[in-house]
């Protein structure tokens, strides 16, 4: 089966100039005619789910034509509609009974990821819960129906959580920058910050970066400003903005240049001039 339809294939017939096609559909008893072709393939779009057609082709070269081939069946089944949800670190998949499966197998690979990798189920039933993801994953499912040597093609669904919530903390100061700092979130690919004047204003996005640590430049000495960071993963799934936090600049220390006994109970020391200083402890 692929999607849409039924796709037979046979062995080239060396000096064919065409091929024809023809079945005997799951109820009937004389053949039918489904198309005719130039190379050696050929896919019925117009099978019903769930029946069984017996499929025979013969080879021609202008008008003649040879014997039929042996009869090979298949039933053809129409890939499941797979819906997706989640909540918490479990992923739900649910779709309609395809006529006259039997079974459904269920996969699972990482979004972005060519590899179905091993099976996760063999089902009759028409959902599964996956409880084996992480937070912040972006996850791609298929699931095909089967019945004996058949099996459906397949459409495949997406799950993607968010990442979860950053928790930052200011780690560094000059007079015109504050650096903000947060641990890995797990399944995150980046990070967005965001600055606010105020703690209950509008957050405006400073930038988004890959690193676990941002530096915020521009600023003004003196200044409060707020901050907020939230993670995104692989599939451009966001999560929560973390709690607000604040810092301000912090000037230069001056240089400390020299201290001179000046008395028997007295030490003179120096600095160089900061005139970012309102005042030196």
């Amino acid at each position: 089966n692929v999607q849409g339809g039924i796709k037979v294939t046979w062995n080239a017939v060396p000096n064919a100039t065409g091929y024809i096609v023809k079945a005997v559909p799951e109820g009937q008893t004389g053949l039918v005619e489904l198309g005719r072709v130039t190379t050696n393939s050929f896919t019925y779009t117009q099978a019903e789910s769930g029946k069984y057609y017996t499929f025979y082709i013969k080879a021609s070269l202008g008008a003649l034509e040879s014997n039929m081939s042996d009869g090979k069946g298949y039933r053809y089944l129409e890939a499941p509609n797979v819906t997706t949800k989640y909540s918490g670190t479990t992923a739900t998949l649910t779709w309609g009974a395809v006529p006259r499966a039997t079974a459904y197998r269920v996969y699972r690979r990482n979004s972005g990821t060519t590899d179905w990798g091993t099976q996760l189920t063999s089902t009759t039933s028409t959902s599964y819960a996956d409880n084996n993801i992480s937070a912040g994953g972006a996850y791609e499912y298929k699931v095909i129906a089967i019945n004996g040597i058949s099996q459906s093609s397949f459409k495949a669904a997406t799950v993607s959580l968010k990442p979860s919530t950053p928790a930052p903390s200011i780690t560094a100061k000059t007079p015109t920058s504050i650096t903000v700092s947060w641990a890995a979130v797990a399944g995150a690919t980046g990070y967005e910050i965001y600055r606010s004047a105020t703690l209950s204003g509008t957050y405006t996005k400073v930038a988004s970066t890959t690193k676990t640590s941002y530096q915020v430049t521009g600023l003004t000495l003196g200044t409060t400003y707020y901050f907020k960071v939230r993670a995104y993963n692989g599939a451009m799934t966001y999560g929560d903005y973390s709690a607000a936090i604040n810092g301000y600049p912090a000037p230069e220390a001056p240089t400390f240049i020299s201290a001179t006994p000046s008395s028997m109970t007295t030490v003179a020391i120096k600095w160089d001039g900061n005139t970012d200083l309102d005042f030196v402890e």
